[in-house]
């Protein structure tokens, strides 16, 4: 769920806002709105699908998989999931604006996506890692994201 969420709002973004980038540069060289407003307005269109697709998502695992069925851990999950959302969302847009065109952007992307997942503590042990690559680990939002599901699972077993 983690990576799902990391992946599809990051690389969602990143396309976005390069095929808009003419049209942007355009309406700002003629003076029709600046930056914030842009920047404004972009967060307010993916605020709701950021928030409804985490939403509709763990609706639908959270009682398939067989979680105890728990109203607080529920929605302790989805805050977890929707604060990923948008840290991704907002990630994206810094490397779409970053990169001059679409095949920059789609280029970097792994270079930020991979560092995320490998030191996110998904397939790694965080204590395995060599100490010199150990400080990523705390600059990932995959681990924040995977500790906070982890503690919502895991805390009221007995």
């Amino acid at each position: 769920m983690v990576v799902n969420q990391l992946m599809g709002f990051f690389f969602g973004t990143v396309l976005t806002f390069q095929l808009e980038r003419p049209i942007f540069l355009r309406e700002q060289a003629n003076q029709l709105y600046g930056t914030c407003p842009y920047y404004i307005a972009k967060n307010l269109i993916d605020v709701p699908v950021a928030v409804i697709t985490p939403f509709i998502q763990l609706l639908i695992i959270f009682w398939v998989v067989g979680f105890e069925h728990d109203i607080e851990r529920f929605f302790q999950l989805y805050l977890a999931l929707a604060l990923l959302a948008q840290n991704a969302i907002g990630m994206g847009l810094i490397l779409s604006a970053a990169a001059p065109n679409v095949t920059t952007a789609t280029s970097m992307a792994p270079l930020f996506t991979l560092p995320q997942i490998l030191f996110g503590g998904l397939f790694a042990n965080s204590a395995t890692m060599p100490p010199w690559l150990g400080w990523i680990q705390w600059v990932t939002q995959v681990r924040y994201a995977n500790e906070a599901m982890n503690h919502a699972f895991l805390d009221n077993i007995k």
